[in-house]
């Protein structure tokens, strides 16, 4: 899981951390599949929802209109579109195996990929959208120690997905003003251009939200801005 983690987050782009997670999972918890799925959750069936297969994150259009044709039967789903919990769910949990296999999901979907049991969870999301990674089984059901894993490596993954953007970002900008702030000064500052709180940035870069507070301070300081909105604003200019 370490490992996993550490290229995680190395990734230049979070197509590279996508590719990194769904290659990888299975050594952690062993399966048959594993799925990434982009999730239009506010317009079911609209033809917005993308999904790929490992081990080269593979699209195949017919099961993905087929999803996004039936998502609203997948059981993960529905509990995450009513909740909004990210955290892993066991689709046993929440339906029988004879249920499942009644349900034209199951037989458009789930059974020309060969499964039977699931694991999902969230790893970016917003109100109209989420990632969400599936692991998937045809004959054996995950146990509590694979729940358990898919927990921990959940945690992680939504910061490494905004760390990847943001040194994608970086790397794409031209010298200029930005240059006085640290490497921490700017991923803190194009978390803040990106809409999060100082909590947000807190949980999503492992530091106190008085850290971040500190670095706002530094970052206003270095860059002469007045305001966190002044800063953003030379974020903004600097890309």
């Amino acid at each position: 899981m370490l490992r996993l983690l550490a290229e995680l987050h190395e990734a230049a782009d979070p197509d590279e951390v996508a590719h990194v997670l769904v290659r990888e999972l299975s050594r952690l918890v062993p399966c048959d599949l594993v799925s990434y799925n982009d999730i239009d959750v506010a317009a079911p069936s609209s033809g917005g929802t993308r999904t790929w297969y490992e081990p080269e994150l593979t699209p195949r259009a017919d099961l993905e209109f087929a999803f996004d044709a039936l998502q609203h039967e997948h059981p993960l789903v529905r509990d995450y579109a009513a909740t909004g919990e990210p955290a892993p769910r066991r689709m046993s949990d929440f339906i029988t195996l004879p249920d499942l296999q009644a349900l034209d999901l199951w037989r458009e979907v789930f059974r020309p990929l060969e499964t039977n049991h699931q694991i999902a969870f969230a790893v970016l999301a917003s109100s109209t959208r989420v990632v969400g990674i599936g692991i998937n089984r045809w004959n054996k059901d995950f146990d509590d120690n694979d729940m358990a894993v898919a927990g921990e490596v959940q945690k992680h993954v939504g910061a490494a997905f905004h760390h990847a953007a943001l040194r994608a970002a970086e790397a794409r900008r031209e010298p200029g003003v930005l240059d006085e702030l640290t490497i921490r000064e700017r991923e803190v500052l194009g978390l803040i251009a990106a809409g999060r709180k100082t909590t947000d940035i807190a949980r999503l870069l492992f530091i106190s939200p008085r850290t971040v507070d500190k670095h706002v301070e530094n970052i206003r300081t270095k860059l002469g801005a007045r305001s966190r909105a002044h800063a953003v604003a030379l974020f903004h200019a600097a890309h």
